[in-house]
This record gives C-alpha cells, structure tokens and sequence, in this order.
C-alpha cells in the first residue's frame, strides 16, 4: 500500500492587496513555530497596495486599518501563491485565516480553510503525482475523517491522525474491490473484502 504525501507548510514574501500598487512599504515577518517565515506581513489591511515583508519598518497606515477578515493575493519568496482570506493575530502579524486557496511553486494545491495561518478544517490538497486529499486538516496535517485517492486510483477512506491512516477504514484497490478493517499507518492486517450482492 502507498503513503500519502506529507503535508507541508509553505514559506513566505511579497504581498498584494487589491488593485494596482499605490505605495510601497516594508514589515517584518514572524517566525512560525514550524522554524520557517510563513506569516503574512504585520498590520491591518489596505487598499490598492503592494508589500514587500524582506524589510525592517511597519506602516502606520496599516496599523490604522479595520479589524475583521481581509481578503489578500500573497506571493512567497520561493514562488508559492495565497489567495483568500486572513486576519490579524493578537500580536498584530496578518495570518491565512477563514477560507483560501494556496498554490505551491511545486503545483501542489490546498483549497480550504485555515485558522491561525495552518490549514485547519475542510479542505482539499491536490499533489502534482495526481494524488489527492479530501477531509479535515488539524495544524498542516490530515487529522479527522478523509479520503486520501493515491496516483495509482487506489484510495483510502476514513480516519487519519497525524498525517497517517488511523483507525476503521476502507481501502479501494486498482480494480475496485473494498478492504475494511482497522488500519495504523502502513499496518491493516485482517483486512476484510467487502461483497456486493
């Protein structure tokens, strides 16, 4: 049996907002507890702009700016995209929060919900080897209940934790047929074929 493909965090850079640029101005970018800058820039929201977040200052002007979800076009360093919704943390740092769509440099695709800059909820990640995911993400990984379709055609539906098989589920091979049973990881023994009369 395959294994899924790991879930993993994009890193980040330059931030659009809106139309055409109208100013140009430099934030900081936190560090996020995965070790590598995936924030989106600090402040609130504009209108119209253009940022850079490789710099040192913070604008005033978007300090200044309304609370609430913020709809952003977010361009990474390493040539990922955001498009979607987020929200300013506690700390003033702008993070992927509500619903968005990421689009890696490497063509892999997470439409979905986040919370706190993670995808986190419902969701659906397309891998460029034609494999693909869709169920409930918990902090940038499959957690929950989710049907993981592999390159091959195969698939797996039912519980994952940590990015793992985990639980009762099903598994259907190259032609069809349906095992179920309990599966840990790369473990499914006593796997049951399931017959339709």
């Amino acid at each position: 049996m395959n294994k899924p493909e790991t879930v993993r965090p994009p890193v980040a850079c330059i931030f659009f907002i809106g139309g055409n640029p109208k100013f140009k101005e430099s934030f900081p970018v936190s560090e996020s507890p995965l070790g590598s800058d995936n924030h989106l820039p600090a402040g609130g929201s504009c209108h119209g702009c253009l940022v850079e977040c490789d710099c040192k200052k913070e604008s005033a002007y978007l300090k200044t700016q309304g609370e609430g979800p913020i709809k952003v076009s977010y361009i990474f360093p390493n040539g990922d995209r955001y498009e979607g919704e987020c929200s300013r943390s506690a700390s003033g740092v702008l993070m992927r929060s509500g619903t968005g769509k990421h689009t890696s440099a490497g063509g892999i695709i997470y439409t979905g919900e986040w919370h706190e800059d993670k995808m986190h909820g419902r969701g659906t990640m397309q891998h460029p080897s034609g494999a693909l995911y869709e169920g409930e993400f918990k902090d940038n990984m499959y957690q929950g209940t989710g049907t993981y379709t592999f390159p091959d055609g195969s698939s797996y539906k039912g519980p994952f934790h940590k990015n793992r098989l985990e639980g009762d589920g099903a598994f259907t091979d190259t032609q069809g047929l349906v095992w179920i049973g309990e599966f840990h990881g790369k473990a499914a023994l006593g796997l049951k074929m399931q017959h339709n009369i």
